[in-house]
């Protein structure tokens, strides 16, 4: 068991390091072999769409072939997906591997969660959050390492710069594959769940614990759509706004990485201290919002980094909680689909927001509108969290 969690803590540092390097750099790249932000909208819908896609059938999949299976499959055709976006002619290739790269994610993702949590279950936050803070320190160095990279090439986005960025992410995500191939096979675990006692999934989903996690799942599909119109463009936003250089964005988003995998590593201390997970993601998320807000009409730079580094902290260290609320009302046989359900509401509400988002952003300009729209849906996921939690309290005996 904990060496499946210490191959999986690898692998997802592997992959987060090579997604960063590049990652930043990415509209600049849409832009030099000829597109627009609203084709770097449309090409991160596509992505996001794609992941969707393949999320739910990926976890069937899983439960049916083994785990390590399909995350050994996705790392592959995640990272042949970089070999296309690292060698490809024109823009209009990146779609293919974006799509690529969404499908990629769409098969690692639910079963990573799946195997860390064939733990004991007092463990399983703590195993969430180090593998959530392993990814944010790897996303962190990543995008520190591209920083440094620009500063060596004279702190220009040329053609030749941003296609070597690419190549990185390559050859680092292949890496990823090492790991993977020495996991332990699913099949005791799969068989494990075969013995567990059948579950009326019908019977399940009326009960408190499934009107729980169908909230979640609410709760998710605003969240994606909110952040689909803000997240994909950080990056444009220090661009065009404070016309900083990639050099200088990457530090920032460097910094947002590690601060965040420095708070994540306090979520297990913090859920003791507030009585509750849920509580957790509430009062982190809640407290992000006005940082949207500042990030949407502020015109001075200290203000908006700040804003932009502590709203990426707060809204990030909610997910071990989420994540080990969802896995501990769920049984064993459904763990995987219900993962893979949390993600494709996500990804559902990513899917279109990021195009409409960057045709907004084309129209006015600016970044206002759409960062307030952002804002405005934390708001409401937010809410529903409260009082879905404050309705089901005593039917669940949440403190």
């Amino acid at each position: 068991m904990k060496r499946n969690n210490v191959l999986i803590y690898l692998g997802t540092a592997f992959l987060a390091l090579g997604q960063s390097f590049s990652r930043g750099n990415f509209p600049s790249y849409v832009e030099v072999l000829g597109g627009t932000i609203v084709n770097y909208g449309f090409i991160h819908s596509i992505q996001t769409f794609s992941n969707l896609l393949f999320l739910f059938p990926a976890a069937f999949l899983a439960d049916r072939l083994g785990y390590r299976r399909l995350v050994l499959s996705g790392t592959i055709i995640y990272a042949l997906s970089y070999f296309v976006i690292a060698f490809t002619p024109q823009w209009e290739y990146l779609i293919l591997g974006g799509f690529g790269i969404g499908l990629g994610q769409g098969m690692i993702g639910p079963s990573q969660i799946a195997i860390l949590a064939h733990n004991n279950p007092t463990e399983r936050i703590n195993v969430f959050t180090r593998n959530e803070t392993t990814r944010w320190s790897s996303l962190a160095a990543g995008y520190f390492l591209s920083s440094f990279f620009f500063i060596l090439f004279q702190n220009e986005f040329s053609y030749v710069n941003l296609q070597l960025t690419m190549i990185v992410t390559f050859l680092v995500t292949t890496i990823a594959i090492i790991p993977f191939v020495l996991l332990v096979n699913a099949e005791d675990w799969r068989n494990n769940v075969e013995s567990q006692p059948k579950v009326d999934l019908t019977q399940m989903i009326k009960s408190p614990e499934g009107m729980y996690v169908i909230g979640f799942l609410v709760i998710s599909l605003i969240i994606g759509f909110g952040a689909g119109f803000l997240v994909p463009f950080a990056q444009p936003y220090f661009v065009r706004r404070f016309r900083l250089g990639p050099s200088e964005v990457n530090i920032i988003m460097g910094t947002a990485q590690i601060l965040t995998a420095i708070f994540m590593g306090m979520v297990p201390l913090l859920s003791i201290k507030l009585g509750s997970n849920a509580k957790v993601i509430y009062l982190t998320q809640g407290i992000s919002i006005p940082l949207i807000l500042i990030l949407a009409f502020s015109e001075i730079l200290p203000l908006s980094i700040l804003a932009f580094l502590f709203r990426i902290v707060l809204m990030n260290m909610s997910s071990p909680a989420q994540t080990t609320i969802v896995q501990e009302y769920v049984p064993e046989a459904f763990r995987a689909r219900i993962q893979s359900l949390m993600r494709v509401t996500d990804r559902l509400g990513r899917s279109f927001s990021p195009s409409i988002s960057a045709v907004m952003i084309d129209e006015t300009k600016d970044f206002y509108f759409s960062f307030t729209i952002t804002a405005i849906m934390y708001t409401s996921a937010v809410s529903t969290l409260f009082l879905i939690t404050r309705n089901l309290k005593k039917k669940l005996r949440l403190d």
